[in-house]
């Protein structure tokens, strides 16, 4: 009888034994696990200020194209209804009938 009792205490010890070296396995993943959490939610917001600011330069750029388009238009249309000369600019005209000659 002694030798079922010695060999039920040394399942039980080795049971005790892998039951603890599962547990610090379970608590060393958990704890890489949450750095990386850390890490990553770092990443994530530096992310999200580095989009934030691209947000804001496109809609930048895109006023700045907006009035560039709208300056080019009328431009051109005072060019042409309002005869608008440009320093350097070759400028032809044609008589008209009944100008002297």
């Amino acid at each position: 009888m002694g030798k079922r009792v010695r060999l039920k205490n040394a399942k039980k010890r080795i049971f005790a034994i892998v039951a603890c070296i599962a547990l610090v396995w379970c608590a060393f993943i958990l704890v890489q696990q949450e750095k990386q959490l850390q890490a990553l939610g770092a990443e994530h917001d530096a992310l999200s200020q580095t989009q934030a600011e691209l947000k804001y330069q496109n809609q930048l750029l895109s006023l700045q194209v907006k009035d560039d388009v709208t300056d080019d238009i009328i431009r051109r249309l005072v060019r042409q209804k309002l005869g608008w000369v440009l320093e350097g600019d070759i400028v032809f005209t044609t008589p008209t009938p009944g100008e002297g000659s």
